[in-house]
């Protein structure tokens, strides 16, 4: 299947201007499988996050500080914790505008700076496999990890482990909105949304 097929231009929204649905194909085709030697290249992250924020939150925003229940593996037992986080949750579920007979809660996923998993890893694996492992992270090659490029004004990466999805109860994290601006790290443009879904 190639990217200007039908099949594949019917899973881009509709809803999407033309440009934008052209500069999302132009941008999923660097994840196209292969290797370095079939012309394989790294990925290139550009306009992976929106540039105007939005008075509300969106799937895909990046938040600070949401409370985490933490598995801490040495005592076997939970701790309270915050942590930066994705939103998973749909956007117009966590409206709190759309009246639901069952409420539905809002899940994230944490998001964990680049360098600090490095550094952890580090101390288990040898350099050779921490530089692969570092690769095949940026290269979305894990199912597991989700990849955040450079965001912020201290341009941070993160990763986000998927398999370590948490919720918070819908009403209290619309205590969240009240300081958006300070609350938000930054917004999942299309090109960083199709990715991560």
């Amino acid at each position: 299947m190639t990217f200007e097929s039908a099949y594949f231009q019917s899973l881009i929204p509709p809803y999407l201007s033309i440009p934008d649905k052209q500069r999302l194909t132009e941008a999923l085709k660097q994840f196209k499988s292969g290797d370095k030697a079939k012309g394989w290249h790294p990925k290139f992250y550009t306009g992976f996050y929106l540039s105007k924020q939005h008075p509300y939150f969106l799937q895909g925003d990046l938040v600070r500080e949401i409370r985490y229940a933490y598995w801490n593996a040495e005592s076997r037992t939970y701790e309270k914790k915050y942590v930066d986080a994705i939103i998973i949750t749909n956007t117009c579920d966590m409206d709190s505008s759309n009246i639901r007979t069952v409420q539905k809660q809002v899940l994230f996923a944490p998001i964990v700076p680049f360098s600090n998993y490095l550094e952890e890893l580090a101390k288990t694996v040898g350099q050779d496999e921490l530089q692969g492992v570092e690769q095949r992270v940026k290269d979305q090659l894990y199912s597991n990890v989700f990849y955040l490029p450079p965001v912020g004004p201290e341009q941070t990466d993160y990763i986000v482990p998927l398999d370590e999805i948490f919720w918070l109860p819908g009403q209290e994290f619309q205590t969240y909105t009240a300081d958006i601006e300070q609350n938000r790290i930054a917004s999942l443009d299309w090109f960083g949304f199709f990715s991560l879904c």
